[in-house]
């Protein structure tokens, strides 16, 4: 399902494909449910709960897909690239100015239309889910996450990036875990 209120960039479209799809969550839970239903893994491997200590990390592979595949082919896509990064640091501002700082909705609004060249519909959603009460403190694992997973991704030499894909995807990590024991 694509909402089609917001205007979508070719290169945000494919770092969209590359999240949701391939090599992202569709991918990951695809082999989570394989692992669990050869009994490679424990049956909570299977579920994905927000907030947890490994949320970030599934996040963090959405969020690299489309580096994993190679796909920046373009200047668009580097300016694609580091915008999103520029939203997800807003998003974690905005979050702060409202549950740390006292702001109201109305202000991180504001806040970030300006500092995303976003349109209020699109600010609106994302204050939306800052301020859910279930759903607000997961906006930080998409942050962490992606760069927890780009960091490492940055040294993984071309040679490597098969066993490193193989120790992501097919274990349960948290950032920490991830980066002591990626070697």
């Amino acid at each position: 399902i694509l909402n089609l209120d917001y205007g979508y960039t070719m290169s945000a479209l494919k770092h969209l494909a590359c999240h949701e799809g391939y090599p992202g969550h569709f991918l990951h839970l695809a082999i989570r449910e394989d692992k669990v239903g050869r009994g490679e893994m424990p049956l909570d491997a299977a579920l994905v709960v927000t907030s947890s200590a490994s949320s970030a990390l599934f996040e963090g592979i959405a969020e690299n897909g489309i580096d994993f595949l190679a796909w920046v082919e373009e200047p668009a896509d580097v300016l694609a690239l580091a915008l999103n990064r520029l939203r997800s640091a807003a998003r974690i501002n905005a979050a702060w100015m409202i549950h740390g700082e006292g702001h109201s909705p109305d202000d991180a609004v504001t806040y970030l239309m300006e500092s995303c060249f976003k349109p209020r519909a699109w600010a609106e959603s994302r204050v939306a889910f800052l301020t859910h009460p279930l759903r607000a403190p997961f906006i930080f694992a998409y942050w962490y996450g992606d760069m927890a997973v780009h960091e490492l991704w940055q040294r993984v030499s071309p040679a490597r990036r098969s066993a490193f894909w193989d120790y992501l995807y097919h274990h349960m990590h948290t950032p920490a875990t991830l980066a002591a024991y990626w070697t």
